[in-house]
């Protein structure tokens, strides 16, 4: 019996350009959008099925960043609510539904449309499972690590990594709720190979915390 394939196909979205935040699937951000092109990308969004393709801009400094000054790997999201916040700025609640990559680039004014691709991550080969085990708890361990180095991480989020099971939902729940610069979390958005995701969220961690134990110690020196 042959294997059925899932047809995977283009979509073509209103995209809105996110300033110093990353999106993952399965997670719900909350974001202010005050740019004409954002309010106008929205809008279209609402009067189309209120879905939008959200994706980081690469320099957080641009007001107005060109189709390639964009991620080419972002979210496609749906609008779940929008609300009127001081002056003309508008506050949106947004659930990441897939992982996709924009192909093109249609429009840039008055707001950006994109054709964009379904972009699943790759299966876990065979055998790998003591790997997969092995990368999951090194990353629990220096992610406790972390929240033990720098405790205002919320208790539902340390809750939430120790229980996780499934390695992509681990290395997306981790780089979309933690604190990192954009850069990185880009960086595991970007990967579809879940076992170089994790090995990069250890890295990541192992930096961090390096960084934090150094400030302590300087910390302690200053305060004596």
């Amino acid at each position: 019996m042959r294997e059925k394939r899932t047809i995977i196909q283009n979509q073509t979205l209103p995209v809105i350009a996110l300033r110093g935040l990353v999106l993952f699937p399965k997670m719900v951000l909350h974001f202010d959008i005050g740019r004409e092109k954002s309010i106008a990308a929205l809008n279209q969004s609402l009067e189309s099925g209120r879905r939008v393709f959200l994706t980081a801009q690469s320099n957080i400094q641009e007001d107005n960043p060109h189709a390639d000054g964009l991620y080419r790997v972002g979210v496609i999201a749906e609008v779940k609510q929008v609300i009127r916040v001081q002056g003309s700025g508008l506050r949106v609640m947004a659930e990441g539904l897939t992982r996709a990559k924009i192909m093109s680039v249609s429009q840039e004014e008055p707001y950006f449309v994109a054709e964009v691709r379904p972009y699943p991550t790759r299966r876990i080969p065979s055998g790998s499972q003591d790997m997969v085990s092995a990368l999951m708890r090194t990353v629990k361990n220096l992610f406790e690590e972390y929240v033990s180095l720098s405790p205002k991480m919320p208790k539902e989020l340390v809750i939430g990594v120790i229980a996780a099971e499934d390695p992509l939902l681990l290395s997306e729940y981790v780089a979309g709720n933690v604190p990192l610069p954009v850069e990185e979390k880009q960086e595991v958005l970007e990967e579809s190979n879940i076992l170089r995701r994790l090995e990069i969220l250890a890295e990541i961690f192992e930096n961090e915390n390096e960084i934090l134990r150094l400030e302590a110690g300087i910390y302690e020196k200053v305060k004596n």
